[in-house]
């Protein structure tokens, strides 16, 4: 009698434990798919990066290019600048001498006539 008695509750735990182990194992499965998942993704990714890779080089060597000649054409600008200064100011000490000599021939002409 015991032994029937023993079986069935055996039996009777058995199968109370089935609903557990099924979602475990449905766990385990939603894991593995979530890791296989992952994993696709960051082959995903690198293949992206090695893709993009040689265009994001160009990109970069053409920034530089273009860099290099707005610095060059600043460098020119700044040039130019430098040369009217300094033409400019040539031109007003030559103003400002003839000026002052005029002044002085035009108050020696006032004085001799005196």
């Amino acid at each position: 009698m015991n032994n029937p008695l023993l079986c069935a509750e055996k039996r009777k735990a058995a199968l109370r434990k089935i609903p557990e182990q099924v979602i475990l194992s449905e766990v385990r499965r939603m894991v593995e798919e979530m890791q296989n998942l992952n994993k696709k993704l960051e082959e995903t990714e690198a293949a992206i990066e090695d893709y993009f890779k040689p265009i994001d080089k160009e990109a970069e060597i053409m920034m530089d290019m273009q860099l290099k000649g707005e610095e060059k054409k600043m460098k020119e600008m700044v040039k130019v600048m430098q040369e009217q200064a300094l033409l400019e100011k040539a031109e007003q000490e030559q103003m400002t001498p003839a000026s002052g000599e005029e002044a002085n021939l035009h108050n020696k002409d006032k004085a001799s006539n005196s």
